[in-house]
């Protein structure tokens, strides 16, 4: 690619050498940089900082959660956004339960729900403000699943 066409995370631009070069300066700038170094070894943290950036360049939200859950250890419920994929959201359990309600929606199935609510505890449900749920899933915390929602569909992932 001639460089006036190309991005700072293209594969092997020289602008993402300089953006890794810039976040590892932002972290070391960081008030909690001795947290981070107990996480991730000196040695490792350049590998870290350049994986993190092609997964956010190589990977949708639901596939970056994914590969971040399979990874992760502990237990998670987790509410995913980012302002480079307006309008979908991921929601994903692993070790930690995650109910997801739908208002609205056609017994027959098809077409969006009204609105779309969740929560890390089921009771929450059946909560006042909850009352009209037509529809509920609780994704797989034990295996680990993860939802994509968006403003015009929806697509679960489990863990195999």
């Amino acid at each position: 690619k001639d460089s006036m066409n190309s991005t700072p995370l293209d594969p092997g631009s020289s602008s993402l050498e300089e953006f890794v070069d810039c976040c590892l300066y932002s972290l070391q700038e960081h008030a909690d940089w001795n947290d981070i170094m107990k996480w991730v070894p000196a040695g490792k943290l350049r590998h870290f900082v350049m994986s993190v950036v092609e997964g956010f360049r190589d990977h949708d939200l639901l596939s970056a959660t994914t590969v971040f859950l399979r990874r992760a250890e502990g237990t998670f419920g987790l509410t995913v956004a980012s302002s480079a994929f307006p309008g979908t959201i991921v929601l994903a359990a692993k070790g930690q339960p995650m109910s997801v309600g739908f208002s609205g929606c056609s017994p027959e199935g098809g077409g969006a729900a009204e609105m779309v609510c969740w929560s890390s505890e089921a009771a929450a449900m059946g909560s006042v403000s909850y009352t009209n749920i037509d529809a509920r899933l609780d994704l797989d915390d034990r295996l680990g699943e993860a939802l994509e929602l968006s403003t015009s569909s929806f697509d679960t992932y489990s863990f195999p």
